[in-house]
């Protein structure tokens, strides 16, 4: 007896489900799960269900970066459209793409920049490894740091020590005080030197 486990897409045989297993599977997705189908010898024999909790700081965090003039908050995901849907309502998304591959995720990325050019930029802010290639295709990156993956954080722009999702609008803060301070220095540089000129 070969046992195993597979995800839909992947399944063998799906001519072996039943109708009962069918409902069940539509339900569960609907309620925020991803499947995992057992297969013993070719056939579908049964099904799990598991499901992530939402973290405690993202609601939050989602409204500190819309107070902080972020237009438009897309999740790229590779689950199902029920738990994708589960979430964009609990946060208040404003799009979502959901049963996502690494190349899907480069290919939405590549599509917001083109539609954001000229008025805006566009961030990416992930931990995974099937995240890294949109990482690194976004105008910036961001890797969430202690959970993070050697591949996201080598990718990214800008790799975060602390996987908090509070962290993200302080850090856009944190650089645009940056850019001002910048800015500023060099337009003293410039007077300075105008002055020098002038003397």
């Amino acid at each position: 007896v070969r046992l195993g486990l597979a995800v839909p897409r992947l399944h063998a045989d799906s001519s072996s489900m039943d109708v009962d297993m069918h409902d069940i599977a539509e339900e569960w997705e609907a309620e925020a799960n991803t499947l995992c189908w057992i297969v013993i010898d070719g056939a579908l024999a049964g099904l799990i269900a598991v499901a992530d909790t939402l973290r405690a700081e993202a609601q939050k965090a989602i409204q500190d970066l819309k107070g902080a003039n972020h237009k438009h908050i897309v999740m790229l995901t590779g689950d199902n459209d029920g738990a994708a849907q589960a979430v964009q309502r609990q946060l208040e998304l404003d799009e979502i793409h959901s049963k996502l591959l690494p190349e899907d995720k480069v290919e939405i990325i590549s599509k917001l920049k083109q539609e954001s050019k000229g008025r805006g930029i566009v961030a990416m802010v992930g931990d995974g490894i099937n995240d890294a290639p949109a990482l690194s295709r976004a105008d910036v990156g961001v890797a969430m740091g202690a959970g993070g993956t050697a591949a996201a954080m080598e990718t990214a722009h800008v790799a975060l020590m602390d996987s908090s999702l509070l962290k993200l609008a302080e850090v856009q803060s944190l650089g645009l005080k940056c850019l001002k301070t910048i800015r500023q220095n060099v337009v003293i540089s410039f007077v300075t030197k105008a002055a020098m000129l002038i003397l």
